[in-house]
């Protein structure tokens, strides 16, 4: 078997993953401890998988909307971080200041899984103003090549700015 001028044609087509973003809520109106009926309460606190009797808040019986948000994304069981990473790339990104987004990071290992251990100390309620719209602003301004999926916010929609004491 002769072969005159031998060729190999490689074809490579790539599919990633696309992206879903994680914008989380980092004003301090997260911070309210919301005064719940009993019902509603117990039920919020089984969606986000808070364990009964949970005495992490300063009141018995109030979480913050914060201690909801951490709670949920620890969950063990049927975690949605997990679930949502099987499908997507994630990024996570908060929202707390009037010109844009902070980048947060979802491990403590570049690539390895998301880890709420690694995420929920990042979840902060010192900022003021819920800019939602410049969060969205910036993100498309910095992230406009990826394929984008969708965006999960995590947030209470309190817009302007708050005064713990006054709310």
């Amino acid at each position: 078997l002769f072969l005159a001028e031998p060729t190999l044609v490689l074809k490579l087509t790539s599919h990633p993953r696309p992206s879903v973003w994680l914008l989380f809520d980092g004003t301090d109106s997260m911070a309210i401890q919301d005064d719940l009926p009993e019902t509603a309460r117990r039920k919020l606190e089984a969606a986000a998988g808070m364990p009964s009797g949970d005495t992490s808040s300063t009141e018995p019986g109030r979480h913050a909307r914060i201690e909801y948000v951490q709670s949920l994304l620890a969950r063990h069981d049927d975690n949605l971080l997990a679930r949502l990473e099987e499908k997507f790339r994630l990024k996570a990104f908060r929202f707390d200041r009037p010109d844009g987004v902070t980048t947060l990071k979802l491990s403590t290992v570049e690539g390895e899984p998301a880890d709420p251990a690694a995420l929920s100390p990042q979840l902060t309620t010192r900022g003021q103003v819920t800019a939602l719209g410049a969060a969205f602003s910036d993100l498309s301004q910095r992230y406009a090549t990826n394929n984008l999926a969708g965006v999960v916010v995590f947030s209470d929609f309190r817009h302007g700015i708050f005064n713990r004491d006054t709310i």
